[in-house]
């Protein structure tokens, strides 16, 4: 279903950026599926909204999106935002998927060349002595750390984004990938972060009140708290670059810069599309490096696994 309901969201965007209302957007959604479960599932959203559900709530509460990105749409519709809401929310899932499929075609040969490995060494040290029970135990072990390694790191890469963000934001020895600079996780954090920040602002929402609603991004205790903090700050008068910063919530000397620009310059809005529209181009080597180099350490690791089967 994932694929279908990224297509759907894909065209709503399209739609809600022509002006055309909700639910006439959901109800345009109701044809060409084939998938009986996935046709109700939009069926009900449809009839939910137009009985004046808001169109965030009636997806989650047909499954059909998750809580955060729930969240998201819902912060975008209150800025008069939901297409870009769903765009962002879209261009994020494409990411994912097109890594996703390239690290998996990546990885055939890997495994395949593991799995030969693995018959193999249990095939020679059978034959110069041991036990077959002692071959596969010798053997499994290392071959299935291989295998749980790249399992989690394919789960890490189709994970929901607000869930890694507040698992990494709970550890303070995880947290520091935030900070590392041009990191994938600080580059895709700010994007999730400051894009909905900067929707309320262009609709007018005061700036105390836009970063209290980017509060309810992330479950995260510590990351609330320092919500919170910046926006009190500024409510007191503090800039909003100035309470961000105070708040720990700006995570690059270079994004740190460019908000005391805004500031000065009163041309917050323009500084921070420019910059996230960087990041996001930054984002997408960031991927295309995943794709190209992770399969080649994949390699190493396997020769290095095989080669101790011989030994």
């Amino acid at each position: 279903m994932g694929h279908s309901i990224n297509v759907v969201l894909q065209q709503m965007a399209v739609m809600l950026d022509a002006g055309i209302p909700p639910d006439k957007a959901l109800a345009a959604q109701l044809k060409g599926h084939s998938n009986k479960k996935f046709h109700t599932k939009i069926s009900k959203a449809h009839d939910l909204v137009a009985h004046g559900l808001s169109l965030s709530k009636a997806l989650h509460k047909q499954g059909l999106i998750s809580r955060s990105d729930s969240v998201l749409l819902d912060v975008g519709e209150q800025s008069g935002n939901p297409a870009d809401a769903l765009k962002l929310l879209c261009a994020v899932r494409q990411d994912q998927a097109v890594t996703l499929g390239a690290l998996r075609s990546g990885l055939v040969l890997p495994l395949a060349i593991l799995a030969i490995g693995v018959i193999f060494g249990v095939v020679i040290k059978v034959f110069t002595g041991s036990s077959l029970i002692s071959a596969l135990a010798n053997i499994f072990w290392p071959a299935a750390c291989v295998l749980i390694a790249i399992k989690l790191l394919l789960y890490i890469i189709d994970m929901d984004q607000p869930k890694l963000f507040s698992a990494l934001w709970s550890l303070p020895v995880l947290k520091e990938f935030f900070k590392r600079p041009g990191s994938y996780v600080q580059l895709a954090f700010t994007q999730y972060f400051y894009q909905p920040l900067l929707w309320q602002i262009r609709a007018g929402l005061p700036a105390d009140r836009a970063i209290s609603n980017c509060g309810l991004l992330l479950s995260n205790s510590d990351f609330k708290r320092r919500v919170s903090s910046a926006s009190l700050l500024i409510s007191k008068g503090t800039s909003l670059g100035g309470a961000l910063g105070s708040a720990g919530l700006i995570l690059s000397n270079r994004l740190r810069s460019i908000l005391h620009t805004g500031d000065q310059s009163g041309q917050f809005d323009q500084a921070i599309t420019h910059e996230l529209n960087l990041q996001r181009s930054e984002l997408k080597q960031k991927y295309k490096n995943m794709v190209q180099w992770w399969p080649r350490l994949a390699y190493v690791v396997v020769v290095v696994v095989v080669s101790g089967f011989f030994v």
